[in-house]
């Protein structure tokens, strides 16, 4: 039998081959969209704040520079996907907020996905859909733990790696 670390890595292959078939059968409905991975990561940030996000809210969500912000906010805008208003607490700031087009286009990305995850999933039968939904749980209990953990800094990383 397979060890837990060999097993990891042959469910990381097949969900990724299955993002490859799904992909080159342009089933994957990112990949008809005109946008590049920074400008939908800034799209679904933006889109997830109600009140809309700082040009300093996004650089620290993204990790990138206020200019790289600035620059993808102004191609999300010059498409309509997002607009920037002056924030009603402090008009120094301005906020970015997705547009209705903007959601429109996120609630798109999700039907499609929705619709193919469908359509791969009539395929199993009801035991196989059963184990999957338990398994999906499991993952998002995990998931959830996860996020409510402090993340290892990297000292503590290199610390184990030395001990």
């Amino acid at each position: 039998m397979a060890g837990k670390e060999e097993l990891v890595s042959r469910v990381l292959w097949a969900q990724q081959e299955l993002q490859r078939t799904l992909a080159i059968h342009r089933r994957d409905p990112l990949m008809s969209l005109q946008l590049t991975t920074q400008q939908l990561k800034t799209l679904l940030v933006v889109a997830a704040a109600p009140e809309g996000s700082s040009g300093h809210e996004l650089t620290a969500e993204l990790n990138v520079s206020l200019a790289t912000v600035s620059g993808l906010v102004d191609r999300l805008a010059s498409q309509g996907l997002v607009r920037r208003r002056e924030d009603p607490h402090d008009r120094r700031v301005r906020r970015v907020l997705a547009t209705d087009q903007g959601h429109e286009l996120i609630r798109n990305l999700q039907e499609a996905s929705s619709g193919v995850l469908r359509q791969l999933f009539s395929g199993l039968s009801t035991t196989e859909l059963g184990q999957l939904e338990t398994l999906v749980r499991r993952l998002i209990d995990i998931a959830r733990k996860m996020a409510d953990s402090p993340t290892p800094t990297a000292e503590a990383a290199e610390d184990r790696s030395l001990g």
